[in-house]
């Protein structure tokens, strides 16, 4: 499969119910052989799905196609990604970073966080994490705080 191909297939699995989808993945495919292509297919499915129950239970009236999602490929300073309190080993690891966050803050302010396909945390919408999600480095589970005042 040539990269436009996998690109097309993780953008229309990732786009039912309606979601925006913004992801600098295509480069990233560029770079790895099929087999590690359709592992990231595999991870940010299970992150989507998860995503959807999470947002069932915590927002019955939300929908997916309330929320944008962006994803980044994000370096980690080790295995556990940015699940600090996890084991690890030390070897640099890049890995696809989900951020959910609403279309519209008027009623909806909850963005959810993903790495590896695994939920991290929720945090209100701010400024500080779309500069982030923008600059390619969003904190670790132990540095959200940095989200809790915009």
């Amino acid at each position: 499969m040539s990269v436009e191909q996998h690109y097309e297939e993780i953008l229309n699995l990732l786009r039912g119910g309606g979601l925006l989808v913004d992801t600098n993945v295509k480069e990233y495919l560029s770079r790895i052989n099929n087999d590690r292509a359709d592992e990231l297919k595999e991870v940010l499915l299970r992150g989507k799905n998860d995503f959807i129950s999470r947002l069932a239970e915590d927002n019955p009236k939300a929908e997916p196609k309330d929320y944008n999602l962006s994803i980044n490929m994000q370096y980690w300073g080790s295995t556990a990604l940015g699940f600090d309190d996890a084991w690890g080993g030390s070897t640099i690891t890049i890995s696809p970073t989900m951020v959910y966050y609403p279309r519209s803050t008027d009623t909806l302010t909850e963005c959810y966080i993903y790495f590896g396909g695994r939920f991290a945390y929720k945090v209100d919408y701010c400024q500080k994490l779309i500069l982030d999600v923008c600059h390619n480095n969003v904190a670790s589970t132990s540095q959200r705080k940095r989200y809790e005042s915009d």
